[in-house]
């Protein structure tokens, strides 16, 4: 559930933790519309941004990225940048 009152961020870490993937991935849905203003016309609210961060933490934290294939792909990251292409 997205809080709008302040929250200590070491109980919303808890909480996300205790998620699976697809809910993880609904409640970080959820605190990105509700922080957008486009789409919330109230004033932003700053508990919903750092509720939206930790989510975006704990799925990195979940699904780190692929060292391996970024390694493998920088010569060709240099390459292309050198070459202006």
């Amino acid at each position: 559930m997205i809080q709008t009152e302040p929250e200590d961020v070491e109980r919303i870490r808890e909480r996300l933790r205790k998620m699976s993937d697809l809910e993880l991935r609904r409640y970080t849905r959820a605190a990105r519309d509700l922080s957008n203003p486009k789409k919330d016309f109230a004033p932003p609210n700053p508990s919903l941004q750092v509720q939206l961060d930790e989510a975006h933490a704990e799925w990195r934290r979940r699904h780190p990225p692929n060292m391996e294939a970024r390694i493998n792909r920088l010569p060709e990251l240099w390459k292309e940048a050198r070459d202006g292409a």
